[in-house]
């Protein structure tokens, strides 16, 4: 789930729930925008009415709220992966948003044109299974934490602005 002071966004199986907190009551009830699980919901810190929402159907949904009556007027544009997704997110002052899939690809994509502009596949980081395990943005910069089995620890490191991309390995822990 994610949320503002007056709305809740959560999904779950196949289903997204737009909530109004002042009238505590759903808003909305998507039930077409996606076939299987619904991994990750985020709506926008910078335009409360854009909301996006990943899936286990390879899926991504940019939603906007805005005076719209019908499930299908809310739907701003669609991506498919190439592989299923586990989280999503907006890109703080840009047009970008970021996926992670479940087999540990990000994928940056553009919000205006619908296009990946950069994307980083973890396995071939490393010869051992790796996870992300986290993403942060730190002063114009998209970070992505990610471990392997083998005690390594790297930084994929974004820079949102330059939309250059670099990778650092950590000391082993």
């Amino acid at each position: 789930l994610d949320n503002t002071d007056n709305m809740i966004v959560t999904g779950s199986s196949e289903t997204v729930q737009l909530w109004d907190l002042r009238k505590m009551k759903v808003l909305h009830n998507f039930t077409e925008l996606h076939s299987n699980d619904v991994t990750s919901v985020k709506i926008s810190k910078q335009h409360n009415n854009l909301i996006l929402t990943a899936s286990e159907d390879y899926l991504w949904n940019l939603l906007d709220t805005k005076e719209s009556e019908l499930e299908d007027e809310y739907l701003e544009a669609s991506y498919t992966s190439e592989q299923p997704l586990s989280k999503c997110n907006f890109i703080s002052n840009s047009s970008l948003a970021y996926l992670i899939s479940n087999v540990n690809t990000i994928e940056i994509l553009d919000l205006d044109t619908m296009l990946v502009k950069s994307k980083f596949d973890c396995s071939k980081q490393s010869e051992k299974l790796e996870t992300i395990i986290s993403a942060q943005e730190v002063d114009g910069n998209l970070l992505f934490y990610i471990g392997d089995f083998a005690g390594r620890m790297y930084i994929y490191r974004y820079n949102i602005n330059q939309a250059k991309e670099e990778v650092y390995e950590l000391y082993c822990f």
